[in-house]
């Protein structure tokens, strides 16, 4: 009888493997949702499991409004392994959302329903988080844990392996966040892929825009067709910038070819960044690349281990390990760089991993930042994080 069972036992379980069936977490409201004053700032919906977080992305309503705002506190760390298997292999449905509409390759439409909340994560992490939209000729998609943020406050996230193919604008904690959003001490790894319909990427986020990032991290690699280079933005912490970037840094690997591309940046508009750093573990290409736009004209693909360049911007700062980077410059824009270069240094290794580097120019290491030659491989690590 026992034998009977351990083969029945056996069958059902290589019945499952080929035919690739997994149990699938439907989403369920937070245990306080019921309660009366539930996602209020004194009472905010409790985000526990993966159940809850696929409740918020499918439930528009919790994403309020200018009117309405609700409040999320993420309890406890969150496996989002099972998410590849979602949604016939597109994974993770974006909390919030914004659909671009194309004609003959341009956008002449959109539709969006964005964020308004207010999410802590409690420095809790959510891992393995897959997010693959289906790709359409007409349609493109904004993607991230969060689609669209909207005068949202983002905080004290870790994602941890996310990985995310694919999209118009990518980021992994937001493909756009817009009009006063913060986010703050919030970090990311894992792998972001883009295509030739993606425009704006960043380790983080894709648009940052009238908004602001604080005391945060990435280690993403971001990749793409490392032979075919694309006309778009990408960042190793946010693709486009139009607001303020402070006490952050990127130490990922950057693989994909752009006409804008930056360790930090891909292109930054009037903004303020300040107290920043790159030590990239890997950024292509290290020397200008003609890439063919129509017929019969060409541009140069510039790379800069801060950003390519940008609009008045406020530099403060913002370093660079040159050694890593393999590159010369914080912007690579010509002419005009020199005036922005003020603002940045480029240090080889041995000095990116002394205090003394960042506290003579001011950096607060008693309260933001931190150096320990045993973490983050003796680079400069933010205390909150």
């Amino acid at each position: 009888m026992k034998t009977t069972i351990f083969i029945m036992t056996m069958l059902v379980f290589l019945l499952v493997g080929q035919l690739g069936l997994h149990s699938e977490t439907i989403a369920l409201p937070p245990e306080n949702f019921n309660e009366e004053d539930a996602g209020t700032q004194e009472n905010p919906y409790q985000i526990g499991s993966l159940a809850n977080l696929r409740w918020l992305s499918e439930t528009p309503e919790v994403w309020g409004d200018r009117e309405q705002k609700f409040y999320f506190l993420q309890t406890e760390d969150i496996d989002a392994t099972e998410t590849m298997y979602w949604n016939d292999g597109e994974g993770f449905r974006p909390i919030a959302y914004i659909v671009h509409f194309l004609s003959d390759g341009y956008v002449v439409d959109g539709t969006n329903q964005p964020f308004f909340g207010d999410y802590d994560g409690g420095n809790h992490k959510i891992i393995n988080l897959f997010i693959n939209p289906k790709k359409e000729s007409d349609v493109q998609k904004t993607v991230g844990l969060f689609s669209l943020l909207d005068g949202a406050n983002i905080s004290n996230i870790q994602l941890e392996d996310i990985q995310i193919y694919t999209g118009h604008e990518i980021g992994a904690i937001a493909g756009r966040a817009q009009f006063n959003s913060n986010i703050k001490n919030s970090s990311a790894s894992g792998r972001i892929v883009g295509d030739d319909t993606t425009m704006k990427l960043g380790g983080l986020v894709g648009q940052l825009y009238r908004s602001n990032m604080d005391s945060c991290s990435s280690t993403i690699t971001i990749e793409g067709d490392e032979n075919n280079p694309l006309f778009g933005y990408t960042g190793g912490l946010i693709g486009v910038l139009s607001g303020s970037l402070t006490n952050s840094y990127f130490r990922g690997n950057i693989k994909r070819h752009e006409v804008f591309s930056g360790g930090l940046v891909g292109m930054i508009g009037q903004s303020d960044v300040q107290n920043c750093y790159v030590a990239t573990k890997e950024m292509l290409p290290q020397s200008s690349l003609p890439m063919n736009v129509g017929p019969d004209n060409q541009v140069l693909l510039r790379f800069g281990s801060i950003s390519v360049g940008g609009i008045n911007p406020n530099i403060k700062n913002v370093f660079f390990d040159r050694q890593s980077t393999g590159i010369r410059y914080g912007f690579d824009t010509p002419k005009i760089k020199r005036f922005w270069e003020r603002g940045t240094r480029g240090f080889r290794t041995w000095k990116m991993k002394r205090a003394t580097t960042f506290t003579r120019r001011g950096w607060d290491f008693q309260n933001v930042w931190a150096i320990d030659p045993n973490v983050n491989d003796g680079y400069p690590y933010l205390i909150s994080n």
